[in-house]
């Protein structure tokens, strides 16, 4: 059992790591998505003209982007606040845990919700089952995390019976 928790500590050591340079990338994106669009909404064409899109269909697009990649860095700061906890603290099933996988759940859950409006301005017309595979996927995440979440709910509850029989 401690073999396992030291590889499993060993393990979120190293992925905090990863997951710190792709929740940086995703925030310099963002600052970088935001900041072209802010340009092409205070001259109109200056980076839409180059990108061969019209101004409005640029925003749109810009703001797909920026939600999308929002919705990522919710979820990767939460994963990088679950690995650091279970690389620093003695057991990995915290409540805390449990609340942050919740959020990446609620994220998951909530992102066919924002996003299909979106597509729909861009593209102009979607399909029932255009939305349908376009949520699936989120949904089907959503019900995962929820789970999970469920599960080091359980092992909490294991881990303080187990503490107070000791």
């Amino acid at each position: 059992m401690d073999n396992d928790l030291r590889r499993l500590k060993t393990l979120c050591g190293g992925l905090f790591f990863v997951l710190l340079l792709l929740t940086v990338i995703i925030a310099m994106a963002i600052c970088v998505v935001v900041s072209g669009t802010v340009i092409e909404m205070s001259d109109p064409g200056l980076v839409s003209d180059y990108l061969g899109v019209s101004s409005d269909r640029f925003v749109v697009i810009a703001g797909f982007g920026a939600v999308v990649m929002g919705v990522s860095l919710v979820v990767l700061v939460m994963m990088l606040n679950i690995t650091n906890a279970i690389y620093r603290e003695y057991s990995p099933f915290t409540i805390k845990n449990v609340k942050r996988l919740e959020v990446i759940s609620l994220a998951y859950l909530l992102l066919p919700v924002i996003v299909s409006p979106m597509i729909y301005a861009v593209i102009g017309e979607l399909t029932a089952l255009e939305v349908i595979i376009l949520s699936f996927s989120s949904v089907l995440m959503a019900a995962i995390f929820y789970c999970l979440s469920l599960v080091f709910r359980y092992g909490c509850w294991l881990q303080k019976e187990s503490d107070e029989t000791l």
